[in-house]
């Protein structure tokens, strides 16, 4: 066997330490590279999760939307159901943070099921009038808009003197001339009252109707 100058041999071992260490190089290299990637990959998705959250926070959810008395800023839970299952209601109506008249809402059986159903003040998005939500506690995915159409009569304006009466109350309001109003809602009514007159908003069993009566020659 022909011996190898430990010379020769060193430079030999050398060279492959020098050709193995190259192979690592280019290893680690790579699963560097490949981490790096991944790193980038999961920071831009990071980022455009917080995008999209900060986006998602900017919009106001329908709590933020819909306000009550000042010093007490919520509606019943009822109501806030009631707009989420009726996503319309958001492009049609707005919800001011600051309440439109004193009482904000109010509650009664509209609709004479012997349930309470809630009736709130809002603005429309499209010429920004005033009217109201309705929303019938018998149809959880239902709600009517009262007063938002131009072509609408009754003055919601006026809510700054408006509350709930009973059928009976209702009954036995009467016009200028003693004669009494002759309606028949079908539960409790809106009544909004003003200087000379009282307006009235009824379920007649099938839609919303709306009665001014006249109190005195002078309204």
């Amino acid at each position: 066997m022909k011996e190898i100058p430990f010379i020769k041999l060193t430079r030999l071992r050398f060279s492959k330490l020098i050709k193995l260490g190259g192979l690592l190089g280019i290893s680690c290299l790579v699963l560097a590279c490949i981490a790096f990637q991944q790193n980038n990959s999961s920071l831009g998705q990071e980022k455009k999760n917080e995008q999209a959250q900060e986006k998602k926070d900017e919009q106001p959810t329908v709590q933020e939307q819909v306000s009550d008395d000042p010093e007490d800023s919520s509606l019943p839970s009822f109501v806030y159901d009631c707009v989420d299952k009726n996503k319309w209601l958001v492009e049609e109506a707005d919800f001011p943070s600051v309440p439109l008249h004193n009482p904000y809402f109010v509650r009664g059986d509209l609709d004479g099921d012997r349930n309470v159903d809630y009736a709130v003040a809002v603005k429309s998005r499209k010429n920004k009038r005033e009217g109201l939500l309705v929303c019938f506690r018998n149809k959880e995915t239902k709600a009517v808009l009262l007063g938002l159409d131009a072509k609408n009569p009754p003055p919601f304006w006026l809510l700054t003197n408006w509350d709930i009466e009973t059928k009976e109350e209702v009954s036995k309001i009467t016009d200028a001339d003693g004669k009494l109003i002759g309606i028949t809602p079908k539960g409790e009514s809106i009544v909004m009252k003003g200087e000379d007159w009282i307006g009235i908003v009824y379920w007649d069993g099938k839609a919303f109707r709306w009665k001014k009566v006249i109190l005195n020659e002078g309204g």
